[in-house]
């Protein structure tokens, strides 16, 4: 059973009882098994990365490579090679590199098993609301990243850029959103 391999493992089920009791409003929980990286396909230097606002339709370099996590079919995932292009940033969109994102153990489960119902991804998140959960199929709403450009009209850009941000979105190495749909962590 379970419960005999986390004793087995050293879990200390007591210890964490009285742990709890002594600060009831702290949980800290760690599942980095459960965090998902992405290796970066460039090898940009930082000062190369980050821009602001103006993009320079003439910039051979505007081409970013961005690699996605796609489900297939049942028990069938791969990644999935693209490009963006960074003169299509939106005036009020910024660009963010994923540092991780968080592989759910409910809904992704389904998702790969294939035990869902074609519906729409998430009602409540901005974006997805349109979008079909049928395959194949970009999933994912927990990703963190650094913000590597922005658009013209972000007003907080300066500031912004280099800035680690939470956004719900696909798992990917890279990704283009609304400034209004990231919070700054």
């Amino acid at each position: 059973s379970g419960a005999s391999e986390i004793t087995k493992n050293g879990f200390d089920a007591a210890g964490w009882i009285r742990r709890s009791r002594r600060e009831p409003r702290t949980i800290i929980a760690s599942n980095v098994d459960l965090l998902f990286h992405l290796a970066h396909s460039s090898s940009t230097e930082k000062s190369d990365m980050y821009s602001t606002g103006g993009n320079d339709e003439s910039d051979s370099s505007s081409r970013v490579a961005v690699e996605e996590i796609q489900f297939v079919s049942p028990y069938n995932v791969t990644t999935v090679k693209k490009e963006f292009d960074r003169n299509n940033l939106g005036p009020d969109q910024i660009e963010v590199e994923s540092l991780c994102s968080l592989v759910s153990s409910g809904t992704e489960l389904k998702i790969f098993k294939g035990t869902f119902e074609s519906a729409s991804l998430d009602v409540n998140i901005k974006g997805m609301a349109d979008e079909a959960m049928e395959y194949p199929l970009a999933y994912g709403y927990s990703l963190v990243g650094r913000v590597v450009a922005c658009g013209s009209n972000v007003a907080d850009a300066e500031s912004l850029i280099g800035r680690n941000v939470f956004t719900f979105s696909p798992h990917s190495s890279r990704v283009v959103v609304d400034r209004d749909a990231v919070q700054i962590v």
